[in-house]
């Protein structure tokens, strides 16, 4: 009878000793998940965090490259190559015409109408250079000029390579000099950033007394010290 009570004792404390343990897993692992809970919920936190810095740092560097868009070009005046009033045969030559323009088909025509003062807005383009021998005269607007240029021949350099049969290898052509230049090149170029609609802002023209704008008077046009006075930019 003692045996069967103590064998009796021994399974209660068995069952008691288990009971114990399994309680405590419960608890051990309930611990586990609210710590990987908080840990998720903290790296989630950091992450949210650092998205709306990333967000706000983007839409600030947005505004300030928006304002920045809005701003207006910086545009310098530059030279305008005018070297002939009413002069559509010479080489390498920028020419403004009050009156007929009689520039040739290789050159780039552009008519202006008066804005206001030393200002003029751009009503037609003709350009023979890019159009590789296309251009045509333009008819002058009521106050306003047609300005023409055109790039001219190396005359020495054509002759030098020529082979004897060409039109132009004559004693007139000779004798000619190299027309082109950097600055009526540079011109050219400018030109190709002009549009319909533009308003120039010129200094250096005189559609009445026509003076050449210039301080070097006693040199060509064309010479490599000659110097332009004459200045053009965007006024709009």
């Amino acid at each position: 009878m003692k045996k069967i009570t103590l064998f009796v004792l021994f399974l209660l404390c068995v069952c008691l000793a288990l009971t114990a343990c399994g309680d405590a897993a419960d608890t051990s692992s309930a611990a586990g998940v609210s710590e990987t809970s908080e840990a998720e919920s903290t790296e989630s936190k950091t992450e949210s965090a650092a998205q709306e810095s990333s967000e706000a740092g983007a839409e600030e560097s947005a505004e300030e490259s928006a304002e920045e868009s809005s701003e207006p070009p910086v545009q310098e005046a530059r030279t305008f190559w005018l070297t002939h009033y009413n002069d559509g045969a010479a080489e390498g030559a920028g020419s403004i015409f009050t009156t007929t323009d009689t520039a040739g088909v290789w050159a780039a025509h552009v008519a202006f109408k008066p804005v206001s003062e030393g200002v003029y807005e751009i009503v037609e383009i003709s350009d023979g250079i890019a159009g590789a021998g296309n251009g045509v005269a333009l008819e002058v607007p009521e106050g306003g000029f047609v300005w023409a240029i055109n790039k001219g021949n190396d005359w020495p350099a054509l002759i030098e390579s020529a082979v004897g049969n060409e039109w132009f290898y004559d004693d007139a052509h000779k004798e000619m000099p190299d027309y082109t230049s950097v600055a009526c090149d540079t011109m050219i170029t400018d030109v190709r950033s002009w549009l319909v609609g533009d308003q120039i802002r010129f200094t250096g023209i005189d559609l009445e007394g026509q003076t050449v704008p210039t301080d070097t008077p006693e040199l060509g046009w064309y010479e490599p010290d000659y110097v332009c006075t004459a200045t053009w930019e965007f006024a709009n």
